[in-house]
């Protein structure tokens, strides 16, 4: 399973859904470090005896600005392995991992579903990290000025902090998650970020607003873990 972002949750990759067969490429380059990886998803819409299945590709580009700052940019694409008119199979257009991949899948005139991602945290002291990071999927300036609740602005974002022996033995997070109604979602669910029914990302999938907070206690062989989670969630997803 793979998972980025520096939180409890990740709005663009999680371990919540079922394990996935992948490749994937890493380089590293001075302060900066690329990575490439490519998945192969199923979706079990039609049932558990008629699974389909869809692939999706993701590239990265981290940037350790200093020591404390690091920020890295994701775009990831989901397409199906079939539709009505044609067989694409795993297409090979996505295998540049330094190409752009929102203009490769305009210019096919495809209908496969492109996300943007960013992270960025900041350590202070070495001992405590905050983070940011944001998922775009669909945005319109003229909806948003519009203020008429557009179901296609589809965006989510997440604000935390973790501070490690805030006092000698215990560790603290506390995080902020927030996502609009369908986000992750598409046309067909062999378009949507999701592998067998389940979201990629947040558990949840959409139209949510979370509040974690955890506290771990360390001594020896003993650990005692502390949580309170509190969120809201519409049914629209």
């Amino acid at each position: 399973k793979l998972f980025f972002g520096d939180g409890y949750r990740s709005l663009v990759m999680s371990h919540n859904a079922a394990a996935m067969p992948y490749g994937r490429m890493v380089a590293d380059l001075g302060p900066f470090r690329f990575n490439a990886q490519w998945a192969q998803l199923k979706d079990n819409a039609l049932g558990w005896d008629q699974l389909r299945t869809k692939y999706i590709g993701m590239h990265s580009l981290s940037y350790e600005a200093t020591k404390r700052w690091t920020i890295t940019l994701f775009e990831m694409v989901i397409w199906q392995k079939s539709d009505r008119t044609s067989a694409r199979n795993f297409d090979l257009h996505y295998l540049n991992p330094i190409a752009f991949w929102r203009p490769i899948e305009y210019a096919q005139g495809s209908a496969d579903n492109s996300l943007l991602g960013l992270n960025m945290s900041y350590v202070y002291k070495q001992k405590t990290k905050f983070y940011f990071q944001f998922l775009l999927d669909e945005w319109l300036l003229s909806e948003v000025k519009a203020k008429n609740g557009w179901w296609g602005l589809k965006y989510g974002g997440q604000l935390g902090l973790k501070s490690f022996d805030i006092v000698p033995g215990w560790d603290v997070i506390s995080e902020v998650n927030a996502v609009r109604p369908f986000t992750y979602s598409h046309a067909s669910p062999l378009q949507a970020w999701g592998q067998l029914g389940q979201p990629l990302a947040h558990p949840w999938g959409a139209n949510f607003m979370e509040w974690v907070n955890m506290a771990q206690y360390r001594k020896q062989d003993w650990k005692v873990i502390i949580a309170c989670h509190y969120g809201a969630y519409g049914l629209n997803r």
